[in-house]
């Protein structure tokens, strides 16, 4: 069963929003043309010909991988995805290979919450993304054994997700 689809609990500002799973390749689609959008603006990728190249990354194809998507009034104002780890491994790994090692090795079950993205032109503060992350949280505590669930994130942003989402650190900085 898809969770947090209905609405009714996400109202904002007085209107509906639906947060929840996507549903159809198309908002799939949508949710990676996002992504790509914000990563290229942050720097994160390159600048390309085609401002609407969706970032897909191996990870995005695996059956396991899910997408939520927060829509207003119809339109796709944030997004992130969950990994769960595999063979296949984590999107993490590249710049923490030694610390999520040191995890398995000590028998935890991880997934990664990743490619987070906002329509700038439809933020709400913070509570879009507590949104997305609490959809994206209901989903993995479903999905048990999970133990950990990791993220990768800017020093600026370390206060908020260590106080507004509990997390807490355990691998060095590598940029900002």
């Amino acid at each position: 069963r898809a969770i947090e689809e209905s609405g009714a609990d996400c109202a904002a500002h007085g209107q509906e929003w639906r947060v929840g799973r996507a549903r159809t390749p198309e908002e799939r689609r949508c949710a990676a043309v996002l992504v790509g959008r914000n990563y290229r603006k942050e720097g994160y990728l390159a600048e390309t010909s085609g401002a609407e190249e969706p970032f897909l990354t191996p990870y995005h194809a695996l059956a396991d991988t899910e997408v939520f998507v927060a829509k207003y009034q119809g339109r796709l104002a944030g997004t992130i995805t969950v990994v769960f780890d595999s063979p296949t491994g984590l999107p993490l790994e590249g710049l923490y290979q030694a610390e999520v090692a040191a995890l398995r090795a000590r028998g935890r079950a991880l997934c990664e919450i990743c490619s987070l993205a906002v329509d700038p032109d439809l933020r709400s503060g913070s509570s879009l993304v507590l949104r997305l992350f609490r959809s994206a949280a209901l989903w993995i505590i479903r999905r048990s054994p999970v133990t950990d669930a990791l993220v990768t994130l800017k020093p600026s942003h370390r206060r908020f997700y260590e106080r507004g989402l509990g997390f807490r650190s355990f691998g060095g900085w590598t940029r900002d």
